[in-house]
């Protein structure tokens, strides 16, 4: 770890920290989103193991570091990381009344660790009465309270009473929100 930890932070480079402790490794962010976002990119350095996948990445002369977390069990480890990343973006898998206060301590804690970081909530599914959703975007807002930070779902703005799958262009406006924020 102490490796991946020396590489991370080397040199002027946007690190982000993706939290996705709900999953297995389905897919990697970079692999998956980066080149919707990023035009041109190439891969320096890629580790993965059972509980991370890190890449350094170069586009434009920009330096990106990427640290995803995918394992629940192991996620207090990457706490530390967490005061050193300019963005975090957090997976929530589902959102019900089950986990909400989960998610809103773990929301609360990135804020506590960093004070500085652009935080971007990715809603992927919510079992909650249209209402309760309201409900926990100002839970998050009064949370956040002037801190940078983006909430991507699958409502409709226009209709916010409206939810539909989350899709991969709206994930890949996110990204784009968390790389323009440095």
């Amino acid at each position: 770890m102490g490796f991946i930890f020396s590489k991370l932070y080397r040199g002027n480079t946007l690190s982000i920290l993706v939290l996705k402790p709900w999953q297995a490794k389905r897919y990697s962010l970079v692999d998956e989103f980066f080149s919707s976002v990023v035009a041109g990119f190439r891969v320096l350095f890629k580790y993965a193991n059972e509980y991370m996948v890190y890449h350094k990445i170069t586009a434009a002369g920009r330096t990106f570091s990427v640290l995803e977390m995918h394992n629940h069990q192991s996620s207090d480890v990457f706490w530390d990381c967490v005061q050193n990343m300019h963005g975090v973006i957090y997976f929530i898998e589902s959102l019900s009344s089950t986990t909400i206060k989960e998610v809103l301590a773990r929301i609360d804690s990135i804020k506590v660790a960093n004070q500085t970081a652009a935080l971007l909530l990715v809603v992927i599914s919510t079992a909650q009465a249209p209402e309760d959703y309201i409900l926990f975007k100002k839970s998050v807002k009064y949370l956040l309270a002037e801190r940078r930070y983006l909430i991507v779902d699958g409502h409709d703005q226009k209709h916010p009473h409206t939810q539909a799958p989350i899709t991969k262009d709206a994930i890949c406006q996110g990204l784009s929100w968390i790389l323009e924020e440095w």
